[in-house]
């Protein structure tokens, strides 16, 4: 399978030339009350380190999944929005970036 490279401008996502992002597409609703549809384009910064509270690519068990990261004591907790699902509770997590954006294709 051949992939397909593209360059962005990182200014129109206000992040700095220096910074390492990737694309993700989202598949299902599970992050539906945070305004994140199936299909849509996400856009993470690389970091290892995300904000408490902000929307992350996570790797649990080999799969990456976009879900909100919350801190209780030393757990992780990762949170899916969409009141249905209950959260995923670790000691340690492999994050892979933050979200910075969204690109949404309507039809």
């Amino acid at each position: 399978m051949a992939l397909n490279y593209y360059r962005i401008d990182h200014k129109v996502f206000n992040l700095d030339d220096k910074t390492d992002c990737f694309f993700m597409v989202c598949d299902g609703n599970g992050m539906v009350n945070s305004g994140i549809h199936d299909k849509d384009l996400l856009l993470f910064k690389v970091t290892d380190n995300p904000a408490i509270g902000s929307i992350v690519a996570a790797e649990v068990d080999g799969q990456v999944m976009c879900r909100r990261y919350i801190k209780s004591g030393s757990d992780i907790i990762l949170r899916r929005e969409n009141n249905q699902s209950p959260d995923i509770v670790l000691k340690r997590c492999k994050f892979k970036g933050e979200l910075v954006s969204l690109i949404r294709n309507f039809g």
